[in-house]
């Protein structure tokens, strides 16, 4: 679908609350209306569950309407030609707001996992020392530590690179 044709529809619902932009996309009879029907759908969704805010006091703050790249096709024509023609894309990004006053509940932090028998947390520094080998396809292989070393640190490795011996 072009841009220009979505372009008619979302400047007819930007403002409006969500209920009455539904109310709206219903009665256009533009072949767009169903395909921004599902996103504004999708979008109040998506607040009411990681916002917890209700359809009440959402309304459409923004649709930006953009270009995606034409796919260019062609049609068979006269005398063994074709002649060349683009199918026009969009992307719909769709911003809601909320009206002046409204509450929004925080959502609680949740838990951490308890560890499991057996299992213990590590820290990134520890994870690197225990995951010293890994297996790239099917031959054992040493990492390489990437943390920084200090000038000894640096001797000692490449003393014991050339002797192979600590």
């Amino acid at each position: 679908m072009s841009p220009k044709k979505v372009r008619l529809v979302t400047d007819m619902i930007k403002g409006l609350p969500v209920a009455e932009a539904f109310t709206r996309l219903q009665f256009t009879g533009k072949s767009v209306s169903p395909i921004l029907s599902k996103l504004l759908k999708s979008a109040v969704a998506n607040a009411r569950h990681n916002s917890e805010i209700s359809e009440d006091v959402l309304f459409v703050k923004q649709v930006f309407v953009n270009t995606a790249k034409p796919l260019k096709r062609w049609k068979p024509a006269a005398f063994g030609s074709v002649h060349t023609y683009k199918k026009h894309g969009t992307h719909i990004d769709l911003i809601l707001g909320t009206k002046a006053g409204a509450k929004i509940a925080a959502r609680p932090k949740e838990k951490a996992k308890d560890t499991k028998e057996g299992v213990r947390a590590v820290s990134a520094a520890e994870a690197r020392k225990l995951s010293a080998r890994t297996d790239i396809g099917g031959r054992q292989m040493k990492q390489q530590d990437s943390a920084p070393r200090s000038a000894d640190e640096h001797r000692e490795v490449k003393q014991v690179r050339k002797t192979g011996e600590k």
